[in-house]
C-alpha cells in the first residue's frame, strides 16, 4: 500500500510539470504527455527510488533520474511527434523532474524505505527474544534429578567392568594352579600307602595338640 501510494504520488506530480513544460509550452498532446508520464514514472520508481535509493544517497540517485527521464522524454516524443527536435523540451523537462525527484527521495526515505527496513530488521529481533527466553527458563527438578542419576550410572558401568575383569584373572590363575598341579600328579603318582600315612600323621597330630596344647613361648623356640 505504501509503494502504491508513492507511486501515484510520483506519477501525478510528473504529470502535472511535464504538461506545463511539453503541453503548454511546447503544445504536446495531453495523451502524449500522460503517457511519457507513465512510463517514466513507474521506470523511474524501480530503478530510482527502490534499487539506486537505498543503495546510495539522494544526490546519487537525483542524477541518474535526471539521465534517465531526458532519455524516456526525448525517445518517447520524438517517437510520438513530428516536427522540431525535442532536446532542449526535453532537458528543460528533465531538469524539472531532477528536482522533484530530490524531494522525493527525501520522502521516500522517511516514510516508505523506513518501513521496508524495520520489517526487514524484525526477525534479529525474534532471535533476541528466543535467548532471553531460554535464559531465563526454569529448569525442572525431577529432570535434573534423572539427568544426574543417568551419569553417576555411566560412571559405575567402568568400574564393574574393571572389577568383573579382575575376577576372571582370578579364576584362571586358580584354573591354571589346578591344572599344574593335576599334570604334576599325573607325571610323579604317589604310592596310596604313603598317602595314607601322611593322613594319619596329620590326624595324629592334630590330636596330641588337642590334648597337651603347647605354650606360645615353647612353640616359638621350636620353630
Amino acid at each position: 500500500m505504501k509503494h502504491l501510494r508513492a507511486l501515484a504520488i510520483k506519477f501525478i506530480a510528473s504529470l502535472v510539470l511535464l504538461y506545463v513544460i511539453l503541453g503548454l509550452m511546447y503544445n504536446m498532446s495531453f495523451t502524449n504527455v500522460f503517457l511519457i508520464s507513465l512510463v517514466l514514472g513507474v521506470t523511474s520508481y524501480v530503478i530510482g527510488d527502490l534499487f539506486l535509493l537505498p543503495r546510495t544517497n539522494n544526490t546519487i540517485a537525483t542524477i541518474a533520474d535526471f539521465g534517465l527521464a531526458f532519455m524516456v522524454i526525448w525517445i518517447m516524443g520524438e517517437g510520438m511527434t513530428y516536427g522540431e527536435s525535442l532536446f532542449t523540451p526535453s532537458l528543460i523537462a528533465a531538469v524539472g523532474i531532477a528536482l522533484f525527484e530530490y524531494f522525493f527521495h527525501k520522502y521516500m526515505a522517511n516514510s516508505t524505505l523506513k518501513e521496508q527496513e524495520g520489517v526487514n530488521n524484525r526477525p534479529t529481533n525474534y532471535q533476541y527474544q528466543t535467548e532471553a527466553s531460554e535464559e531465563l527458563s526454569v529448569i525442572n527438578p525431577e529432570i535434573e534429578k534423572k539427568d544426574a542419576s543417568e551419569k553417576s550410572y555411566q560412571e559405575l558401568i567402568p568400574a564393574s567392568e574393571n572389577v568383573y575383569i579382575a575376577d576372571t584373572d582370578k579364576v584362571n590363575n586358580e584354573q591354571t594352579y589346578q591344572n599344574q598341579t593335576q599334570e604334576t600328579e599325573d607325571l610323579y603318582p604317589v604310592r596310596p600307602d604313603v598317602r595314607s600315612d601322611e593322613n594319619s600323621y596329620q590326624n595324629r597330630t592334630e590330636a596330641a595338640e588337642d590334648l597337651y596344647p603347647v605354650r606360645p613361648d615353647v612353640r616359638s623356640d621350636e620353630d
